[in-house]
């Protein structure tokens, strides 16, 4: 099978947690939204992609959900479900915890991403092209596991887009501001 595993910063992928009245940021967030479900979409058609995996929460649908559906793609949501997550013991926000050791990190991470590979495999089997979207930082450990299934993958990170903004902050300019005041 062929493979292109788009690595992303997971605000890309849906609205989930997002909500602002400020004019000028809600542009912003819809821009980048924009972009990124186009670049979804674009890589779809480009490589023939019959199945969509995603790395996402279970919360909302996300954008690559629905334009799956939209297109009568397979989808995939490849993430441990909350339930999942509770049994192996991996916290919540354990990747931003300064209380949790690189080496419990490295752990957590390894059993997330050999379940995301699992899934993958497990909903890809009757497909010729797909897309894996992730969080970058599991895209190395995706690509290895795939090409050691023996499977064609390409990687391309999302972060890389001229469109990309990584300042996702609504006070980033109130705080620049206040931080040359002082």
């Amino acid at each position: 099978m062929r493979v292109l595993i788009i690595g992303v910063d997971h605000h890309l992928q849906s609205r989930e947690g997002f909500c602002t009245n400020d004019e000028g940021y809600r542009a912003f967030l819809e821009g980048q939204w924009e972009h990124f479900r186009n670049l979804v979409s674009g890589r779809i058609r480009e490589t023939g992609a019959t199945l969509v995996g995603e790395e996402a929460s279970h919360k909302e649908a996300t954008f690559a959900q629905r334009l799956c559906e939209q297109c009568a793609l397979g989808y995939a949501n490849v993430e441990m479900t909350p339930e999942e997550r509770e049994r192996r013991q991996i916290p919540t926000g354990y990747s931003e915890n300064p209380g949790t050791s690189s080496e419990q990190k490295t752990a957590w991470h390894r059993a997330r991403e050999d379940h995301m590979i699992e899934e993958f495999l497990r909903n890809s089997e009757r497909h010729e092209g797909a897309i894996l979207i992730c969080g970058a930082d599991h895209a190395s450990a995706l690509e290895a596991g795939l090409r050691g299934a023996g499977h064609q993958v390409r990687v391309m990170d999302a972060r890389q887009e001229e469109w990309y903004e990584r300042d996702w902050d609504p006070l980033r300019e109130l705080k620049a501001s206040a931080s040359r005041a002082d």
